[in-house]
């Protein structure tokens, strides 16, 4: 009962192994269940033995979650650093082709000889130039670490500023913004240009997502739990959502479910927020919709440091 399902038939033929006399040392690595379901990457060592004259069996459980956890960031570490390495490569050899292609197109776009078709043919060509430049931008962005400048700042404001500077595209298409946002927050040791950077993009995205005359939800809160105080932010569409088999997916680099876009929008999201010892967490908002949760620690070592 105590052995997830998936791993019960290995676990069973180790232990078969064992009480058989079969080479023994090598330890085996099963999904442990706990009582209220959850299922931990478990580590247990087993030694043939002899106990009042009859063949026994020891087992030593030990609980390995942090250890695949470290192991798993280390892989994906090596696995960043080195889409980093291709991605900067490539952005650099596109980059200086395109400007000269999209400099040559614009001259062409002052010729007032040049009408009907044939200008609608350049203005277009010149428009995906400037959405390939924004592309690399992003690529080049991907590749380079992310670092963070701490400054106190106060998050509501951060916020509102970031709305603001949406104001136009989502009236344009129709929505509300609803605002909760909890004025007990004391200042925070971030990056403000950087948490711009995340919440512009999740209230992109939400705009995107949403319909017609629809609502987004941004709400704040300030919280303390045993790590210390934090500050919460949530962003909440009430679009198309996630599918709930590619919510694990979606901070990963180039994934997206977008016709357009390179998918690297939220990887680096993710990665500044991490920079700041934080966390988001995405979910699905029932009946419809999305919601990504960001926490922030307000003091932390680092900042006490700066």
């Amino acid at each position: 009962q105590f052995v997830d399902p998936r791993d019960r038939e290995r676990f069973d033929e180790a232990l078969a192994g064992a009480g058989s006399g079969l080479e023994q040392g090598q330890p085996i690595v099963y999904l442990r269940l706990t009582k209220d379901g959850r299922s931990l990457p478990t580590e247990m060592n087993i030694k043939a033995t002899t106990y009042k004259n009859r063949a026994s069996t020891i087992c030593l459980c030990r609980d390995i979650t942090w250890r695949v956890e470290m192991e798993e960031k280390l892989r994906e570490t090596e696995r960043m650093t080195y889409i980093g390495q291709i991605t900067a490569s490539l952005s650099h050899e596109i980059r200086n082709p395109l400007s000269a292609v999209k400099m040559n197109l614009q001259i062409l776009s002052r010729n007032p000889q040049i009408q009907g078709n044939d200008r609608r043919r350049i203005e277009i060509s010149i428009r995906e130039a400037i959405r390939l430049e924004k592309i690399l931008k992003e690529l080049l962005d991907f590749a380079k670490p992310v670092r963070v400048e701490l400054r106190r700042y106060n998050i509501n404001h951060i916020v509102e500023g970031c709305l603001e500077l949406l104001e136009a595209k989502y009236k344009q298409k129709g929505l509300r913004i609803v605002k909760s946002l909890d004025p007990s927050i004391p200042e925070a040791g971030v990056d403000g240009e950087k948490i711009s950077q995340v919440l512009i993009n999740l209230l992109l995205n939400a705009i995107e997502a949403s319909h017609e005359k629809g609502e987004i939800f941004v709400r704040t809160r300030f919280g303390e739990d045993g790590d210390g105080p934090e500050v919460h932010i949530a962003v909440e569409d009430l679009g198309k959502g996630v599918p709930s088999d590619k919510i694990g997916d979606i901070f990963k680099p180039f994934y997206t479910t977008k016709s357009t876009g390179t998918g690297l929008g939220l990887s680096i999201v993710k990665r500044i927020v991490e920079a700041h010892k934080g966390q988001i967490d995405v979910e699905k908002n029932y009946p419809q919709g999305t919601i990504f949760r960001i926490t922030l620690p307000i003091e932390r070592k680092i900042w006490q440091q700066s």
